[in-house]
């Protein structure tokens, strides 16, 4: 198992311990030896090869801590890569998904401006004929005119996404059913209203 830089410098931390630990036990010996107390010299020697092979270690830890540090860190590097990749991936999908909706979104919109047109066309039917039966509606009942006016409001405002604010959320159907009840409930009157 690969030790973590986490777990080496936890090791690092312990060596420069025991080393501080064996220095000072150095400064005594020291002091031993510089007044003559028997073993000391040997006592010193053990202490000294301790904090040698100490140094080592910790050479040897220190070195082992970059190289784990490096690791994790290309490590990041190549998981943050995937990660962007994995976005760009999914970006690239949505960018699909988004045309393909676009381009339904521009069948509709091809739709809309043939039914625009024929609501137009329709109403301007309906009070031509009238004025020519001469029997024009006595008075200003909503959706009598702007239809097709009526219709780009109600798209216009589900395209902003303030459809739920409007006031009047009629759909054209129930528009021109109050406007021109009269004449499609069939009963040949003037104006109803």
């Amino acid at each position: 198992m690969t030790m973590t830089s986490t777990d080496i410098s936890k090791k690092i931390r312990a060596v420069n311990d025991e080393l501080r630990s064996r220095e000072a036990e150095f400064d005594t010996r020291s002091a031993e030896v510089a007044d003559g107390v028997e073993g000391a010299g040997k006592k010193i020697t053990e202490v000294n090869a301790e904090i040698e092979r100490l140094k080592l270690e910790r050479r040897i830890l220190e070195r082992a801590l970059q190289k784990a540090e490096e690791a994790e860190t290309a490590e990041r590097v190549r998981l943050e890569a995937q990660e962007c990749e994995r976005h760009f991936s999914a970006a690239q999908a949505n960018a699909k998904t988004l045309l393909q909706t676009a381009e339904k979104a521009d069948n509709l919109l091809s739709e809309l401006n043939v039914v625009l047109d024929e609501l137009t066309n329709q109403e301007k039917a309906v009070w031509s004929e009238l004025r020519l039966a001469k029997k024009p509606p006595g008075n200003t009942t909503v959706g009598r005119r702007g239809v097709a006016d009526r219709a780009s409001t109600l798209v216009t405002a589900m395209a902003n996404g303030q459809f739920v604010y409007l006031h009047d959320k009629r759909g054209i159907a129930d528009f021109v059913s109050i406007g021109w009840a009269y004449l499609l409930e069939g009963s040949g009157e003037k104006d109803a209203n």
